[in-house]
């Protein structure tokens, strides 16, 4: 489907309204109505990008925008990896490296989500 600029020159190009230039064909006023309800369902239904494509998009967008974040949080999980053995002298506590990582996932992640879902769905925070 051509975009709706498109549509809109099409139809002065033709001298027939965007309805019946989305019908295919000229309609008297009883069947009008019918048709521009036929097309706007037919519009709603086929949008240009899946919920899928959205949300992939909002969260590249997200991680292009919190690379600092990212970084961060790994100079975090090594500074512990390394740093923690030494400061308490007990190499176990290096076993807490993944559980550190794992909540810093968790958090990045729940935030992020919270951006798709709002820029998605148009909530207000």
């Amino acid at each position: 489907m051509p975009s709706i600029d498109m549509l809109e020159v099409l139809a002065e190009t033709f001298n027939v309204s965007i309805n019946e230039l989305l019908a295919g064909e000229v309609l008297d006023d009883r069947s009008f109505r019918q048709k521009a309800d036929e097309n706007v369902m037919k519009i709603a239904r086929s949008e240009m990008f899946s919920n899928k494509e959205k949300s992939d998009y909002w969260k590249k967008k997200w991680r292009k925008e919190h690379v600092v974040e990212f970084v961060i949080s790994a100079v975090i999980a090594l500074v512990f990896l390394i740093a923690a053995p030494i400061i308490f002298e007990e190499p176990i506590m290096s076993a807490f490296t993944p559980v550190v990582v794992l909540i810093e996932y968790i958090v990045l992640n729940n935030r992020m989500m919270g951006y798709v879902d709002k820029h998605m769905y148009d909530c207000e925070e």
